[in-house]
């Protein structure tokens, strides 16, 4: 499966009081390739159970979400919505 982290990319800052905060996490890009699945969703889907279901891991939920540019206000999706879902090529 896909072993990266969402955060890969997020730097510990500090401000002008000296209290950490995160940076902007700058998601890593996941490029169309030949051995992605395309999936049409369902009514109950949701991108957690589909990251379960693809990777085997519900915190991989974000790579479906970046790779089809979704606006994730939950994890629930509107049914017969095709989805692309990167497979591990090297990550």
């Amino acid at each position: 499966g896909l072993v990266m982290s969402r955060y890969k990319n997020t730097q510990t800052l500090v401000d002008i009081n000296g209290r950490n905060y995160k940076s902007r996490t700058d998601y890593p890009k996941f490029p169309l390739k030949e051995t992605d699945t395309y999936y049409v969703t369902i009514s109950g889907d949701r991108l957690d159970l589909l990251a379960q279901r693809f990777y085997q891991d519900v915190t991989k939920w974000w790579i479906i979400a970046e790779a089809n540019s979704l606006e994730v206000l939950s994890f629930e999706v509107k049914p017969g919505l095709q989805l692309r879902i990167p497979q591990n090529n090297g990550y």
